[in-house]
């Protein structure tokens, strides 16, 4: 039977082979050899190994300027974006909606300034809340150069401040009104102008007292002339005092008449209603004088007199009493002018 012999005196890297095995001599001694075959099959993959530890953050850059490696304009059908912030300081451009699909109440759009204006602009398109239940909440003001259409309710929990405001059907005119830009005054009412827009006027109204006999006016008469006020709140503004018959020569009053007050209805029961209070005392001068007008500013400025009347100021009637009558008048007409004065 055949046996292993080796060569004698061999050198390094010498190979000595015998039944298929090789031998190699390393200088010390022989080792066993083989020689590397074909690569076999790639086997399956193993299992996932863990997470290695978070590196350093890196040093921050400029802003990106592409996505997924293209740059400029990116086009796609349909992308979705799962970001906690997106910043456009040049801005940035959408075909299509921005939808926030988050059920969470707290999700939301939101535009910041940092000393400039941020705006919302739109073409010929729309801003719209879906669903219709949406709210839009403003800290500061709105400013809407255009047209605003609100399909719904306009709740403003604080101060709603406009220069103009359109009222009506968008697609009637005549049934639209254009609310005035500039303010009015106090206890004006709006009405409707020949245009069809609103407009602030003063609310006025008089009360006219007629007095006429053959002879000479009593004094200390409460004459029967009665207005009721109109309004709870007002404000006697003028009186006009007239006399068909001329004042004497002379100084001093010729006729003089008080503008005086009955608080409420029940008073009207007694047989000479008790006085309130005083409004004005007019007077006609002597002189040849048919007439004295006392304007605003200088009525109800006397000792337990006032301007205000109506039933919320204690006065709801209106009458007058002649107080002296130095030029045997026979005959006067009292004008009342009074407005609204909340």
């Amino acid at each position: 039977m055949a046996k292993i012999q080796f060569p004698c005196s061999p050198s390094v890297d010498d190979t000595y082979t015998f039944g298929g095995i090789t031998w190699k001599y390393n200088g010390s001694g022989w080792a066993r050899y083989s020689v590397s075959g074909s690569t076999g099959a790639t086997g399956s993959t193993g299992a996932t190994g863990s997470t290695g530890a978070t590196g350093a953050t890196g040093p921050v850059g400029d802003y990106v300027e592409s996505f997924n490696g293209v740059t400029g304009a990116v086009t796609t059908n349909a992308m979705t974006l799962h970001i906690a912030g997106l910043s456009a300081d040049t801005g940035a451009t959408f075909g299509g909606n921005i939808v926030l699909q988050n059920t969470d109440a707290d999700d939301y759009i939101r535009i910041e300034h940092d000393a400039t204006d941020a705006n919302i602009v739109t073409g010929a398109g729309d801003i719209s809340l879906q669903p219709s239940s949406g709210v839009v909440g403003v800290s500061g003001d709105i400013d809407v150069s255009g047209g605003a259409t609100f399909g719904g309710t306009v709740t403003a929990i604080g101060l709603l401040k406009t220069e103009a405001l359109w009222i009506g059907s968008a697609t009637d005119a005549p049934d639209n009104y254009i609310f005035p830009i500039a303010g009015g005054a106090t206890g004006d009412v709006l009405m409707v102008d020949d245009n069809g827009d609103l407009e602030f006027i003063p609310f006025r109204t008089t009360a006219t007292f007629i007095v006429d006999s053959d002879i000479p006016l009593a004094t200390g008469i409460r004459y029967k002339g009665l207005y009721a006020v109109p309004m709870d709140k007002m404000d006697v503004t003028n009186i006009e005092l007239r006399s068909h018959d001329v004042s004497p020569a002379g100084s001093g009053d010729s006729l003089s008449v008080a503008l005086k007050t009955i608080r409420g209805t029940g008073n009207l029961e007694a047989a000479s209603p008790a006085i309130e209070g005083t409004v004005e005392t007019a007077a006609i001068p002597l002189g040849g004088e048919y007439h004295i007008a006392v304007s605003e500013g200088s009525i109800g400025t006397g000792v337990f007199e006032s301007y205000e009347v109506g039933a919320d100021n204690k006065a709801t009637y209106l009458v007058v009493d002649v107080v002296s009558n130095a030029g045997n008048h026979t005959n006067f007409t009292m004008l009342v002018t009074m407005e609204a004065r909340p």
